[in-house]
């Protein structure tokens, strides 16, 4: 299984990717958060893969775009993510690490399933 942190920006989105939980797959890529490479990536999901993103103003299109491939789709309360808001090395990159390593534990505080 693979887990998935996205760290969702007006323009792009920077991706996490964990196997089983672990070991780091890809990290800092960065795809734009157009509704066609938005639609590129979700064709890479499969039914065994989990997806985090935060909450933000386009999240809940980008939700439903991604549950139609992904097994789960979870969107987190930023406020309650307090690993990353605490950080004191906080980059796009490590946020979108941060999330995939919560969910693959189990820890997103207020997380809700799309």
């Amino acid at each position: 299984m693979r887990t998935i942190g996205l760290d969702v920006h007006k323009r792009f989105a920077e991706v996490a990717i964990l196997d089983q939980g672990e070991r780091v797959v890809r990290r800092g890529e960065r795809i734009d958060a157009t509704a066609s490479a938005l639609r590129a990536f979700a064709r890479t999901l499969g039914p065994e893969d989990q997806v985090v993103l935060e909450a933000t103003v386009n999240t809940w299109a980008i939700a439903d775009l991604l549950r139609e491939r992904a097994g789960r789709v979870v969107v987190s309360n930023p406020m309650r993510t307090r690993a990353i808001a605490d950080a004191k090395v906080k980059t796009d990159r490590i946020d979108a690490a941060v999330l995939a390593q919560l969910l693959a534990a189990d820890f997103i505080p207020g997380g809700v399933d799309a």
